[in-house]
């Protein structure tokens, strides 16, 4: 794909994901928005903030609220590009935005946030590059759709009235969170540090996400608040999660070597680190494992195998061939490097404790 169709393609996102929705039945009918996010992750500047300001906008916002926020991101060096958007922008709404296709544009954003945007996360195979445009990606469609500043009929709703009809999906995304920084923890690759700055701006919008509370005023709070008042399984995950992160991000401030984290998010094995901090990571990782067992998270990957060059394998031997099919390393294999983080990178990590402080 070169340069000028990938430009191309990505700038007429908005009415490919129309029709994408359209059509959408099954999974194979999410290849045009992976193909998008693929060629999104090949691009910068002005046209990765385009794709997801407009894939964003298209998922969660009426085309009447897409137009007004096309309005102020105008780029005046491409007058006639710009006047296309605007002119089909606006014959749709003109068209009116029907129900059905509302519909049909919340049942693909519920099924990319429920499967494809996690397993991309969780994936050994995908580039880090891409995973840092899914987390933004998935980080903007929280933030529009919890958006004060626009109204709510304005907004894209499942019949449940949120951002997806399963809160299950809600864990999906925690657990491939915490995967993806997993995997970037013991991968011998160079590292990114904005992979760091988009998982907590990613799970700082998740925590912001409006939902329904009947025991409020208004029955409204973010996903955090509710998750501290609950006592189901999925709230402890919520807050395990938060707390987890919290203390994650003091240690990758203080300079922390991967290979201490990585073993630390590992059950069976035990820490050097003696720090309080690393005791602290280490045991809200064991907690969360022990969550996840129980809501069935991460059984894509089944312990009783029965392949043949698997079933004369120790227990050990086994744990360590299914981390190698994952990706992941061991003690015997891990990076000691430290990642030494942005400006960028550490006022988002402020930013994710002054919110979560607050509650």
């Amino acid at each position: 794909m070169n340069d000028d169709f990938r430009i191309a393609l990505l700038r007429r996102s908005s009415e490919l994901l129309v029709h994408d929705a359209a059509s959408f039945s099954c999974q194979e009918n999410t290849a045009l928005l992976y193909s998008l996010v693929t060629a999104a992750s090949q691009v910068n500047g002005h046209e990765l903030n385009l794709f997801i300001s407009t894939t964003s906008g298209r998922l969660t916002i009426s085309p009447k609220e897409m137009l007004k926020e096309a309005s102020v991101q105008v780029d005046s060096s491409e007058k006639l590009i710009n006047a296309i958007d605007f002119h089909l922008m606006f014959q749709e709404e003109n068209n009116r935005f029907h129900a059905v296709e509302k519909n049909q544009l919340a049942s693909l954003r519920d099924w990319a946030l429920m499967n494809l945007f996690p397993a991309k996360l969780k994936s050994p195979g995908v580039e880090t590059r891409m995973k840092i445009v899914i987390l933004n990606l998935i980080s903007r469609l929280f933030e529009v759709f919890s958006s004060v500043f626009i109204d709510e009929s304005e907004k894209i709703h499942t019949t449940s009235g949120g951002i997806t009809s399963d809160p299950r999906t809600y864990a999906e995304i925690i657990y491939a969170i915490k995967a993806c920084l997993q995997r970037y923890f013991t991968e011998k690759s160079e590292k990114d540090d904005r992979l760091i700055e988009s998982v907590f701006s990613c799970s700082l919008d998740l925590f912001k996400l409006p939902v329904i509370d009947t025991s409020v005023p208004n029955n409204i709070t973010c996903l955090l608040q509710w998750a501290n008042r609950t006592s189901s399984s999925l709230a402890r995950y919520i807050v395990k999660f938060w707390k987890w992160l919290g203390v994650c991000g003091k240690l990758l401030q203080d300079l922390t070597p991967l290979k201490d984290l990585s073993q630390a998010m590992e059950k069976d094995l035990d820490i050097v680190n003696s720090s309080l901090d690393m005791h602290e990571f280490k045991s809200f990782s064991v907690s969360l494992a022990t969550i996840e067992y129980g809501l069935s998270l991460g059984k894509e990957i089944h312990t009783h195998s029965t392949n043949r060059y698997t079933k004369n394998l120790s227990r050990e031997g086994l744990r360590r061939s299914m981390a190698n099919h994952q990706g992941f390393h061991f003690a015997d294999d891990l990076d000691s490097r430290v990642v030494p983080l942005s400006f960028s990178c550490k006022e988002t990590i402020t930013k994710f404790n002054e919110f979560t402080t607050k509650l």
